[in-house]
């Protein structure tokens, strides 16, 4: 059942100072964002498809705050186009951003005017009351571009240059030169770390990094903080976070575990 008057309540009511982020966890690699007043979905995937282990938090007709609305690439647990049809018409002051490649499909498929919907590629930014976007390239298993641009994206957040900002990896390994690209850049990190394997890839299951992985990369940024994220939902595509947790052996990377739809402030 969901819970999402009450969720929303407490987004809209949550106070925040200049250098604070309050984030909460939808499941799979979906999050909510605020700072300040402003209030930032990524990948909301809300639809409650058979194969999900627990239903959705939150209904799309209830979401009636976002400022932006982030979509990292078109698999169905990223791109839930009837949700975002819904959010769409009833928000109509909502921007959606998402890779170049799905920006027509955006404006086709959720019946988006096509002036709301803002095409991002690598190391591209968008700004808008104040909210800062950069894209970050994704290698979901590996790169892959269409037309010249990046097929997956993963973006920096940020409300402006003083405030947290957090890094949402979208679904991809850890390319060469990412971290490099993020240095000094992030301060949050939102990473997954349901891993990859051929029998997963046989099955359709595209692959990310595994939580070894995100962990050293985590070490490797001195991030605030690292909260793991896409392992919780699909039977097939399960992954430990106490693994990654135990991974994270530097003291000055704090691991936040996060529970579906608990508030967490970072500061």
């Amino acid at each position: 059942m969901s819970t999402g008057n009450t969720l929303i309540e407490e987004i809209n009511s949550t106070h925040l100072s200049p250098h604070e982020v309050a984030l909460w966890w939808l499941g799979q690699h979906s999050f909510i964002l605020k700072w300040a007043d402003k209030v930032v979905y990524v990948d909301p995937f809300l639809s409650n498809l058979s194969w999900r282990l627990s239903p959705s938090p939150l209904e799309a007709e209830e979401v009636t705050n976002a400022s932006l609305i982030l979509i990292t690439h078109e698999h169905r647990d990223h791109y839930d186009k009837e949700v975002l049809k819904v959010i769409a018409k009833q928000s109509p002051k909502t921007f959606f951003i998402c890779p170049h490649p799905l920006r027509e499909r955006l404006i086709e498929e959720c019946e988006i005017h096509e002036e709301r919907v803002i095409g991002l590629g690598h190391d591209e930014c968008f700004e808008r009351e104040e909210i800062v976007i950069t894209g970050v390239r994704a290698d979901h298993e590996e790169r892959e571009w269409i037309n010249g641009y990046d097929r997956f994206m993963g973006y920096i957040i940020s409300h402006n240059t003083e405030s947290m900002r957090v890094y949402h990896a979208g679904d991809t390994l850890v390319w060469d030169r990412l971290a490099y690209f993020l240095r000094s850049k992030v301060d949050v990190l939102l990473l997954p770390i349901n891993g990859r394997s051929p029998e997963k890839l046989q099955k359709g299951i595209i692959g990310n990094m595994n939580a070894q992985e995100a962990a050293e990369l985590a070490m490797s940024l001195e991030a605030k903080y690292a909260i793991p994220a896409h392992y919780d939902l699909h039977p097939e595509n399960l992954a430990d976070p106490e693994e990654f947790k135990g991974y994270v052996t530097d003291e000055k990377v704090k691991v936040v575990i996060p529970k579906v739809i608990e508030k967490i402030t970072l500061s």
